[in-house]
């Protein structure tokens, strides 16, 4: 009887969890990859991320009824992660604290899920907000060049999370920095790549010394079916290396459409993009800069058979230079065809991906992306024949005794893939190519190990190696000979119809990291994270560096 009483209690709390998204990079995903390749959960979709707070509390319920299964560092990481989604499984907050209004319950160094402000009612009504903090301290060593550049980024934002009538809730989030020392190496750091403001040269044209980042969404979210309007990041795309939307571009503004009932699962966005850049010079009004329009539009049909077996088919399409295309805002139109009515003017890819998760502890993943294809000239090293191979295996040998994780992972892209005769239809947002960084004409070969060594500590080991056939440019950058390696540059009227796999002008990188992780308390992090690189590129270009950076971050 208390068996069915507890069953019925969790079934009620799946319907009042919060509302809301959990980002990309939260540790919680890795977990749960864990938990899907041991068979702990079922019907999870590593391929999609982010999840939806619901969903993740419906697999750590899968996974505390596995409880008994699992090793002791997994126990210990399900404890930390009921602590932190208790309102989004129990509908309380027994372990929660708040700063605001100031009461003597809130403790900056308990093991609480600390917030600066929570409010619950019950009308279904709930807000959180919270603070976040981080600082890097990086510093790189110029081999090559034996020079030394060093910087500390410090930033600091917050976030508030509102849900209400059990379905509906929506988020804001915004964030500060500023930094102390060499510009040009922050402005090589993640985000701060395209910061529009930070990236400016000099401060009389408008450059600053701070940093901004906002994000938010507004989200409906229902059993089977959610839709969200919102900026934030998306990855597409199994394993580490993501090869159709990694974190590589800014992040985007999009509607998304999800669908899931029992085996079948699909899924919708249409976002849009930064086009080419043109400006001119007005004598009242000074420089105007104008900014194509542009648009990336995508759909997904999964089949979740079995462990055995998921296969899915998708689209992609961008296109550019006019107002949104109703045939791409349509979830589920062919875009493929659509493209071909619409007088062919995009740039459309189709993708197939597998899964297989048969034996427990390993877990198979291919892709396949056609992003041109002609039937009768198949076998030959046509232009138009543009294919993007991605193979991948996970493997926890010893979970009982020690959860130590691998993944292999290879990519193969040919020639002018992600690339368009149309400069504003090729794969990129504001020339960042919106995959995570693979040239075109380029294999990869990427391997990594993760170690927890207990729930709070962890160490993560990865090896990537890329060739990639480069065009051949003169040393400012204007190209001599178009090999389809470099996703701006599409095929041209003069460039040659042949275009062989790695043909052009050989480029190696090797590259090697580490990432330490080190949470002492319950949402406060310290960090550090090495990379050796190691490159040899066009024009007898040489590039060797060490990179280290050491992090802190709290978030109450």
């Amino acid at each position: 009887m208390k068996k069915t009483f507890g069953s019925f209690l969790i079934f009620v709390n799946c319907l009042v969890a919060q509302v809301g998204i959990i980002k990309v990079d939260h540790p919680i995903y890795n977990f749960l990859n864990r938990m899907d390749n041991y068979h702990f959960i079922t019907n999870y979709d590593e391929f999609q991320l982010p999840k939806t707070r619901k969903q993740v509390a419906n697999y750590l319920k899968q996974v505390l009824s596995n409880k008994d299964l699992l090793n002791r560092i997994d126990k210990h990481l399900l404890d930390d992660y009921l602590v932190e989604f208790e309102f989004d499984i129990y509908s309380t907050t027994n372990n929660a604290s708040r700063l605001l209004p100031f009461n003597r319950g809130f403790n900056l160094f308990d093991e609480d899920e600390r917030y600066v402000y929570y409010y619950t009612d019950s009308t279904r009504f709930n807000v959180f907000t919270n603070f976040t903090f981080t600082n890097e301290l990086i510093f790189e060593r110029n081999l090559v060049e034996n020079k030394n550049r060093n910087v500390n980024l410090v930033k600091y934002g917050g976030e508030m999370r509102v849900s209400f009538m059990d379905n509906l809730g929506f988020s804001i989030y915004g964030s500060n920095g500023t930094f102390f020392g060499s510009k040009s190496l922050a402005q090589t750091q993640g985000s701060l790549r395209y910061n529009y403001k930070f990236n400016y040269d000099k401060l009389s044209q408008g450059g600053v010394d701070f940093f901004d980042e906002t994000e938010g969404y507004f989200l409906g979210d229902w059993d089977i079916f959610n839709f969200k309007i919102g900026r934030d990041r998306l990855n597409l795309g199994y394993g580490r290396i993501k090869s159709l939307v990694g974190n590589n571009s800014p992040a985007f503004d999009y509607i998304q459409m999800n669908v899931n009932y029992s085996i079948l699962g699909f899924s919708y966005f249409h976002g849009k993009l930064l086009g080419n850049e043109t400006s001119t010079a007005d004598p009242v009004q000074g420089r105007i800069k104008d900014i194509s329009d542009k648009y990336l539009a995508y759909h997904r049909v999964s089949f979740n058979f079995s462990k055995h077996f998921s296969l899915s088919f998708g689209e992609m399409v961008v296109y550019s230079n006019r107002s949104i295309d109703f045939s791409y805002l349509n979830p589920f139109n062919y875009y493929k065809g659509a493209e071909h009515a619409n007088q062919d003017r995009d740039n459309s890819m189709l993708f197939i991906d597998f899964k297989n998760n048969s034996f427990r502890g390993l877990n198979l993943y291919a892709t396949i992306l056609l992003d041109d294809i002609d039937f009768g000239k198949l076998g030959t090293s046509y232009f138009g024949n543009q294919a993007l191979i991605e193979l991948g295996a996970k493997l926890i040998p010893f979970y009982m005794s020690f959860p130590i994780e691998f993944e292999a992972q290879y990519i193969r892209i040919d020639p002018y893939v992600y690339t368009h005769r149309i400069h504003d239809n090729n794969f990129t947002n504001n020339d960042f190519i919106i995959s995570d960084i693979i040239n075109p004409n380029s294999e990869i070969i990427s391997a990594s190990v993760y170690i927890p060594f207990t729930n709070r500590l962890s160490l993560d080991i990865g090896f990537a190696y890329a060739v990639h056939g480069a065009n051949e440019t003169v040393p400012n950058g204007n190209i001599i000979t178009n090999y389809g390696g470099d996703v701006l540059v599409g095929h041209r009227e003069a460039d040659s119809d042949n275009a062989k796999f790695l043909d052009g002008v050989i480029e190696l990188t090797r590259t090697y990291n580490f990432d330490l992780k080190y949470e002492p308390i319950n949402n406060y992090f310290i960090g550090l994270f090495g990379s050796y690189s190691n490159s040899s590129l066009a024009n007898s270009i040489k590039q060797e560096q060490f990179l280290t950076n050491f992090y802190i971050s709290l978030r109450i």
